[in-house]
Formats: C-alpha cells, sequence, structure tokens
C-alpha cells in the first residue's frame, strides 16, 4: 500500500478514542501522535473490511443495517446484529479471516449481495517510542519494545515503479519473523530489524501494523478496546534518523560558470548551513556558493541538521553537524593511466597537468577520494607534467583527484573525477622445459611462467617477492625460482602495466596483484637417468667385480658377464650421489638384487631389496653382493625410480615408464660334472656251475658330463662301470671260483 497522506480520510463511523486509550497509545508509540480524524465526503459509511485484534472487546463494525453472518466459531455477534468479538486466540493454521454478509434490514438478508470481511490480527505490541531509530543510508529501521514477533512495517517503495509512471507505487512491508534481545533504561526488551529501500529520503512516512493485519487503505482498524481507531495511530515517528557523515554528492565545487551549485544528499535534513568566510545558501535540495574568498580555496561547509537528524562522527558517536570539505574546480587535471583499480593495497594514479599551471606539482599537496596520496614521481615534458600518485585502497566507482597548494590558507589548483574498476585477477601457469605444467614453486631449477591476457592495453608483469622467490628473463621468458630457505606456501605477485604511457613511466607498476591461489615452494624433483648424471660421462649407478687380475670391472646394463668365482664376493653396486645434480632435486629409488641358483632355486640370503632417497653428497653409497653365491649363480642387479608424482615431475613422455638399469651376471663353474656311484655287497651267490657264494665283491658306477657356460650340462656324456667279483676266496666252501675284474667304458645320451 501507500503511505497515507497527511488529508487521508477513512471511510466509516470514526468514533473519538477516550482519554485513557489515547493515552496509552501515546506511550505505546513514545511520539505524542493522536489520532485525527476525518469527516468529511464518506466518514459515516461502513467499511467493507474490519481488522480486531484477537482477545479484543466487542467492537460495533456497521453503523447503519445488520449483519447477516454466518459467524464462524471463534467469532460473537451481538444481539445488535452489529457488534461482534474477535477470537480469544486463533491455533495455527487456522483462517484469520471471515467474509460475512450483510444487509439495510434482517428481512433484506436473503437477498443481499453485500459482504463485510472480518480479519483477526495479532495482539498489538508495546513500543518504545525512544528506541525507534531509521538509518535510511542503509536501509534500515530498528525497533524496541514486546511482543514484537509478527510486528509488520510498512515503507514507500520507489524502486517499485519508474519516475513518472502512472499509477501509485507499492509500498515495502516487512514483518519480524525473529526479535532479539536488547538493553533498554538498564532492561531486557525484544529488538527486531526492518529493512526499507536505501533510497529514501530522511523524512519519508514510515508505518507499523500488528501482526496479521492486511495493511490496506479501505480497511476499519479497532483496537483492543473495541473502538475504532485512525491510520496515523501508526504512523512511526523515529526517535533518531541517522545519517551518512557525507551529506554532499559532489566531491568539488565548479565556479567557473557562475555560483556553486552543490547537490545534497539529504536536503529535507539539513536545517541551515555556514561556509565560513564564503556565502552559501539552501535552495530547494542543494547549497549555492557564492562569493568565494580566493580563486583557489577550499570551501568549508558546515550543516546543522533539523530534529531527530543525526550522522556518525569518527568516534562511532552521533552529532547534529556534519563538516564537508570540497574544492574549487580549476587546474585541468587529467587520468592518462586508464581507469583506477579499486579493492587493491596502494594503486598508483598517473596523472597529467598542464604546464602552466603544473610547475609545482610535486611540491602540491595531492588527495585521491578525499584521502591524502603520495607522490612517487614528476615528469616534465613538453605535452604537460606527469604525476605519480600513491593512492589508498578505494572502493568507489567515481573518484576525485585534488591537487591543493600548500600554505595557511588551502587552495585547489586542480581536480579530476574518474573511474574505478575491480581490479583483475591473474591466471597464472607454471611449467619446467621438457617436463610439462607443475603445480609448485621450484626451490632447484627455473619454472617458465604464463600468465592470461587481460583488457586491451593492459598487462601482468610477474614481480619478484622477497624471501619466498626471484624472477630472471631468457629472451621473451619469465622465470621463476624459489628461495632455497623458504618453505610453506605462497602466491605469484604481478603488477599492473598500461601502454600508451611515457618511455620512462611504460613500466610504473600501477598496482601490486596476488594470485587467487597459492602454491607450494618446494624442490623439483626430476627423475634422473642412472646412465649418467649429465654433467660427466660415468655414469649414475655402477656395477663393479673383480676380474682374474683382480682389477675392477665396471659392467655394462643389458650384457650378460660371467663373474670370476674367485671374484664373486668382490661384486657391489656403487650409487655416485656425487653425481647428483640439485637441479634434479631428491631421487626415490629402489635398489633390487636377486640370486638364483643353477637350478633356478631363489637364494634368499643373497637377496637385496632396498627403497631409499637420494640427495647430492660427496660419497657414493655402496651395496656389497651378500655371501652364499656359488659356482653357475645368476645375479640380477636392478634400479628403478619409485613412481610417485607427489614427488616427481613427471612429463607425459615418462608417463609410460620411469628411467631403470639392469645388469645380469652368472658366476663362473668348471667345465664338467662327474656322478658316481659305489656299491659292496656282502655277498654273491653263482647259481651257474660251479655255484656257491663269492666274497668280497663291489661295482663302480659313474658318469662325465660336460658344462656350457650356464652350467648346463650337454646331452652327451662319457659313462664308465668297474665291478669286481670273488675277489677273495671262501675256504670253507669246496667251491672254487677265480677272482674277476671287469670293466665298462662308453657314451651316453642324457634324457632330460
Amino acid at each position: 500500500m501507500r503511505a497515507p497522506r497527511a488529508d487521508a480520510c477513512y471511510r466509516g463511523n470514526v468514533r473519538t478514542l477516550p482519554r485513557s486509550s489515547r493515552t496509552n497509545l501515546v506511550s505505546l508509540l513514545g511520539s505524542g501522535v493522536v489520532a485525527a480524524f476525518c469527516f468529511a465526503g464518506r466518514a459515516h459509511a461502513d467499511s467493507r473490511v474490519a481488522q480486531l485484534p484477537e482477545g479484543g472487546n466487542p467492537a460495533r463494525v456497521i453503523e447503519k443495517g445488520v449483519i447477516c453472518g454466518p459467524i464462524a466459531v471463534g467469532w460473537a455477534l451481538h444481539s445488535d446484529s452489529r457488534t461482534v468479538t474477535p477470537p480469544k486466540q486463533v491455533g495455527e493454521g487456522v483462517s484469520r479471516q471471515l467474509v460475512t454478509r450483510v444487509a439495510d434490514s434482517a428481512g433484506k438478508c436473503a437477498d443481499s449481495q453485500d459482504s463485510l470481511t472480518l480479519v483477526v490480527t495479532g495482539k498489538w505490541p508495546q513500543l518504545d517510542g525512544g528506541a525507534v531509530q531509521f538509518f535510511p543510508a542503509e536501509g534500515r529501521v530498528e525497533l524496541a519494545g514486546a511482543g514484537l514477533t509478527g510486528l509488520q512495517v510498512i515503507s514507500p517503495n520507489p524502486e517499485a515503479a519508474p519516475s513518472g509512471a502512472e499509477g501509485p507505487r507499492k509500498d515495502r512491508v516487512e514483518t519480524c519473523l525473529e526479535t532479539v534481545e536488547v538493553e533498554r533504561n538498564k532492561k531486557k526488551v525484544e529488538g527486531c530489524s526492518f529493512s526499507t529501500s536505501k533510497y529514501l529520503p530522511a523524512d519519508a512516512r514510515l508505518h507499523w501494523l500488528p501482526a496479521h493485519a492486511q495493511p490496506g487503505q479501505d480497511s476499519a482498524m479497532y483496537d483492543a478496546a473495541g473502538n475504532r481507531v485512525d491510520r496515523d495511530v501508526f504512523a512511526l515517528k523515529p526517535a533518531r534518523i541517522v545519517l551518512p557523515s557525507r551529506l554532499v554528492t559532489r566531491d568539488g565545487i565548479d565556479v567557473s560558470r557562475g555560483p556553486g551549485v552543490v547537490p545534497l544528499a539529504y536536503p529535507e535534513a539539513v536545517a541551515s548551513v555556514d561556509c565560513g568566510y564564503s556565502r552559501c545558501e539552501l535552495t530547494d535540495k542543494n547549497v549555492v556558493v557564492r562569493g568565494i574568498a580566493g580563486p583557489e580555496a577550499l570551501v568549508t561547509m558546515r550543516f546543522r541538521l533539523g530534529p531527530r537528524m543525526f550522522v556518525r562522527n569518527a568516534s562511532g558517536g552521533l552529532d547534529q553537524e556534519s563538516i564537508a570539505k570540497l574544492p574549487l574546480l580549476s587546474c585541468p587535471v587529467q587520468v592518462v593511466s586508464g581507469p583506477i583499480l579499486r579493492d587493491v593495497t596502494s594503486p598508483k594514479v598517473i596523472v597529467r597537468m598542464d604546464p602552466q599551471c603544473g610547475g609545482e606539482a610535486g611540491d602540491l599537496h595531492w588527495s585521491v577520494a578525499g584521502i591524502d596520496a603520495q607522490v612517487s614521481q614528476v615528469l616534465k615534458r613538453k605535452d604537460g607534467v606527469y604525476v605519480v600518485l600513491v593512492a589508498e585502497q578505494l572502493s568507489r566507482e567515481r573518484v576525485t583527484i585534488t591537487a591543493t597548494r600548500a600554505g595557511l590558507d588551502a587552495v585547489v589548483v586542480g581536480s579530476a573525477m574518474h573511474s574505478s574498476i575491480p581490479a583483475p585477477r591473474p591466471r597464472a601457469a607454471l611449467e619446467l622445459d621438457g617436463h610439462g605444467r607443475i603445480d609448485f614453486i621450484p626451490t632447484n631449477r627455473n619454472a617458465v611462467v604464463r600468465v592470461g591476457a587481460i583488457r586491451e592495453g593492459a598487462r601482468f608483469a610477474l614481480v619478484p617477492a622477497e624471501g619466498a622467490y626471484e624472477i630472471s628473463h631468457d629472451g621473451d621468458k619469465v622465470l621463476v625460482r624459489g628461495d632455497e630457505a623458504a618453505a610453506g606456501f605462497s602466491s605469484l605477485q604481478f603488477a599492473y602495466r598500461v601502454g600508451g604511457l611515457p618511455g620512462e613511466l611504460a613500466e610504473t607498476d600501477l598496482a601490486v596483484i596476488s594470485e587467487s591461489v597459492q602454491r607450494q615452494v618446494r624442490q623439483a624433483s626430476v627423475p634422473a637417468s642412472f646412465a649418467s648424471a649429465g654433467q660427466s660421462k660415468n655414469p649414475l649407478v655402477e656395477f663393479v667385480c673383480v676380474d682374474k687380475k683382480g682389477k675392477d670391472l665396471h659392467l655394462q646394463p643389458g650384457k650378460p658377464f660371467r663373474i670370476p668365482y674367485d671374484g664373486r664376493e668382490s661384486c657391489r653396486v656403487i650409487i655416485h650421489r656425487e653425481l647428483l645434480r640439485a637441479e634434479d632435486g631428491l631421487q626415490e629409488v629402489v635398489l633390487d638384487v636377486e640370486v638364483t641358483a643353477a637350478d633356478g632355486t631363489p637364494r634368499a640370503q643373497a637377496k637385496i631389496s632396498e627403497r631409499m632417497v637420494l640427495r647430492p653428497s660427496s660419497e657414493p653409497k655402496v651395496f656389497w653382493l651378500r655371501g652364499g653365491v656359488d659356482q653357475f649363480d645368476r645375479v640380477v642387479v636392478r634400479v628403478s625410480h619409485v613412481v610417485d608424482e607427489e614427488r616427481y615431475v613427471i612429463s607425459p613422455t615418462l608417463r609410460s615408464g620411469l628411467p631403470s638399469v639392469q645388469w645380469s651376471a652368472i658366476v663362473e663353474g668348471g667345465r664338467f660334472r662327474l656322478y658316481a656311484t659305489v656299491a659292496i655287497p656282502a655277498g654273491l651267490f653263482r647259481v651257474t656251475y660251479p655255484s656257491g657264494q663269492l666274497r668280497l665283491n663291489f661295482g663302480v658306477l659313474s658318469r662325465l658330463a660336460i658344462l656350457d657356460d650356464l652350467g648346463k650340462e650337454s646331452i652327451l656324456g662319457v659313462e664308465l662301470g668297474l665291478m669286481g667279483v670273488g675277489l677273495t676266496t671262501d675256504t670253507l666252501s669246496n667251491t672254487t671260483y677265480p677272482p674277476t675284474l671287469a670293466a665298462v667304458a662308453g657314451v651316453g645320451v642324457r634324457v632330460p
């Protein structure tokens, strides 16, 4: 609904409130508002909507005719058919609206089409009038009292319809859904905050309604005593209207075309204005400044506010006076560094002044958005004087830059208005040559930094951060390297620069902006090749054994080797940590040594499996081959990197397999292998003639096999058999048998 006018009339027969009721309402609102009634026009006509508080006394809602009914449960219709009593309490979910028929008389009820709507509102709250506060610029109203839950605050809504649009604007209705506890006069009371439009004037008309009330202009409102009240009873008259400290909407006074005009943000709140030595006067919505003390001056305006109007001071308190110091616009000042960045620390602004008035630009007092700015550089050229200003962090979309000549009388030399934009955020990527993109800042090698483009005419340039990283250049490439002593996380810092500036100012950092993400500062571990560390022809890992002459023999990876049997205990794996490069970082490797016998049986006592982290050192790391190695044993030595992307920077070409190296060797043995078996029976029996027992008999069977380099037997072999029979004569027996010695030799075939 719209806020009621001062001359608004309400339909219905309005009765004057009793003195006690008026007194209670005055105490309730704390504003001295007494209901004003209008008896012109249709003052005696009955309203078609009547709103009564629950638990209230009977109220006569019509003056003529009768209420036909029906009447819902909880309502009571009195015998005069014009007076009703609202329900004592309405439960949750039960309708608070009742539509009933009315007629001129009881006999006309059957044919009547007229109706009356009865609404049950919540109980009226108890408002503390001295605690009503209105904050127009913040769009907020604060109330205190008791029974505030469900309370409605009605305020104008300038945004509801465009300026000049036909039809009434809709009002804004806010409901108190939850209260908070506040202290008022050393007592705990309820408090509630309501939002309003931020474009309301300081004297905007505000109203309140009880819970569940309908904010309609054509309805009649009744209090708990059953008396009809005017809508002005519900007007909110704030005890304090708190305005922003700055009451003017311009940052300078232009007197080049006549008297200066300064628009006011809240002209209705200003009672008077004093401009010191200058003459100024209040008009409808502006302050007109005349009689400037000098052609170049700073005009100080002292505003005195009307009753109940306050502004916040620097300490957070409230004052009824506000001071604005506005410069006069005179010498042309132009911003040449493009839009000013806001929400960044210490942005820089480059301005150009006319050579005729900018000769003392370095000695002037500069301010940006009303805050002092430092002059970091002054460049004088034929086309003008360029001044580099260092400002404080900005948040306004429009910024005023002023230059004032120092002295007893602050004289404004020049001023300029310029726009600001949100600071763009850099999007950077780090890469290692040959290894792809990384997500950290390496401390042991350089990484290439690539940053995304921003708006036309501007660019980002990486700048060093002391204690975190340093930068260098390789042609067009920008390189970054973390500080070796740094640990933790750091964001890359980028300088915001624009083109089109004079050569001496082309590399001026207008702002330093950090990345939105933080990167870890740590070593970059790149898998080193075991064949060579890159600094020499010597391999990083060696497998060394002693040959037959007692000299060290360096085995070649991937080629089989025969270890002399006498030198099997001299074999060792040497990891040359002195060849590791610092730029390769830590190396996590696994050393595996496996020894198997000629028949494939593993020798567990000779097995080695070591996982280690290698770093550059002046001494190599040596692993000796353990004992228990026999002839023709196969020795396999394998050294490989651990696949760990958390440690290593693995390029796409290395994802299929990290560098590894392997040696294979066999322990030398003999060229022949002899098998023999012997049998010595206690006695033999001869069953043919002459038969009998033979004594001292024996048999020997042997095989000589030829071995290859791997200790494998050839399929052919030499076999020899020898047998002796009856070498001792049995004197107790009548049998005589000559001692016999037999031998057999030949070539045998091995069946696998």
